[in-house]
């Protein structure tokens, strides 16, 4: 076994896209939205008798207030096998690429699900330890998708699938995005949306080049009301997963229901491609009523599906006396807006408000996992 930086995108994506620990964050394209974004990456593979067998996507970030750079590998190493020798190879490949940056620490985030057998254990082995405060949001909801259509619209809560007809009936079009005003127009939705909803987004350029970047796999859904954008979803394709990356909506037009009935679109487009799940992406990592998300998540759940709880985020400390400080100052402040989101939640339940109009969720609101840390602290 040997490991070296990877440059060949098709050697890449032909193994991250079917591996079983494979994810869109570990893309060879993602890698390359985060550079534009201007973060540094690095791409490791570990191979054996020329083969791919372990990869590792990592992004550099710099902790606030000190400065000092941190190494991310969100949902990866890319290892199917945790007892495999190619996990320790590749992460004194990691090791040795912090140290000489002077990182601080190393974060990684695999896509397994919690209680996979022997992945705790690996980490632990390999000296990391679990952070309590994930960076990416670790409860997701999917839909198998594969079922014929009528089983997938007898999966969902009678009131969704009637959701669906009034917006129907109602007049709402749906379509796919095709120049660069539409997608002007989604991203003033998304600023709305954020502005309502207390979220931070990137500027424009980075939802452009995700459609440029991605191509056919990529793909911008609106929903109308006599031409006028009320709902915007920004899906990813990546093997047989399709990714709900990004949603907008209007307050405008609510009682017509745009949302159902563009999801709905979405998960059509989604079988048309040959996939097999659909990530509406994060739900609170604890299910009960008052935790922020929760309204998002009884949104999810009427469409049918199942939640899935991620591995544990895990940090590797090269600098305990600059990890430690910064680390639990940001463990204080995410804990003092999650108390504050939920008594704004819940005082907006009280009102008969939804968190989110239509109820859908945006990707990068405090706590669901940002496709990069904003403030590129320790956790989101």
């Amino acid at each position: 076994m040997e490991v070296r930086e990877i440059a060949d995108r098709e050697q890449w994506d032909h193994f991250v896209s079917q591996a079983q620990t494979g994810h869109l964050m570990q893309s060879y394209q993602w890698g390359e939205l985060m550079k534009r974004d201007g973060h540094p990456i690095v791409r490791l593979g570990v191979l054996e008798d020329g083969q791919l067998i372990a990869a590792a996507l990592a992004l550099v970030f710099t902790m606030p207030y000190v400065g000092k750079p941190w190494l991310y590998v969100s949902r990866g190493p890319i290892v199917d096998d945790p007892t495999s020798p190619a996990l320790p190879l590749l992460i004194d490949a990691l090791h040795q690429i912090a140290r000489r940056k002077g990182a601080a620490m190393l974060k990684v985030e695999p896509n397994v699900e919690e209680g996979t057998p022997g992945w705790r254990e690996a980490l632990r082995r390999l000296g990391f330890q679990p952070n309590p405060i994930p960076t990416h949001v670790r409860r997701s909801w999917l839909l198998d998708i594969r079922p014929p259509e009528a089983k997938l619209l007898a999966g969902m809560k009678r009131s969704w699938r009637y959701n669906i007809k009034v917006a129907e009936r109602g007049g709402i079009q749906t379509r796919l995005a095709s120049s660069p005003e539409d997608m002007e127009a989604f991203y003033r939705l998304y600023q709305q949306t954020s502005q309502r909803d207390d979220f931070t987004i990137l500027p424009l350029k980075h939802y452009t080049d995700i459609l440029e970047l991605f191509g056919d796999d990529a793909r911008l859904f609106l929903a109308e009301y006599q031409g006028e954008p009320l709902v915007g979803h920004l899906l990813i394709r990546y093997g047989t997963c399709c990714w709900d990356m990004f949603g907008a909506t209007s307050e405008a037009h609510r009682n017509l229901k745009p949302g159902y009935l563009l999801h709905w679109k979405t998960f059509l487009w989604a079988k048309e491609q040959g996939c097999t799940l659909y990530d509406f992406r994060g739900i609170p990592e604890i299910l009960e009523p008052g935790e922020e998300m929760w309204n998002v998540y009884e949104y999810k759940r009427g469409f049918g599906g199942f939640s899935r709880l991620s591995l544990a985020t895990h940090d590797y400390v090269y600098r305990p006396l600059i990890y430690w400080p910064v680390t639990l100052a940001s463990r204080a402040r995410v804990r003092w807006r999650q108390r504050q989101r939920r008594r704004w939640e819940l005082e907006r339940s009280r009102r008969g408000e939804s968190s989110k109009a239509e109820g859908i969720r945006t990707a990068e609101k405090a706590g669901e996992g940002a496709e990069t840390p904003q403030e590129a602290a320790p956790q989101k």
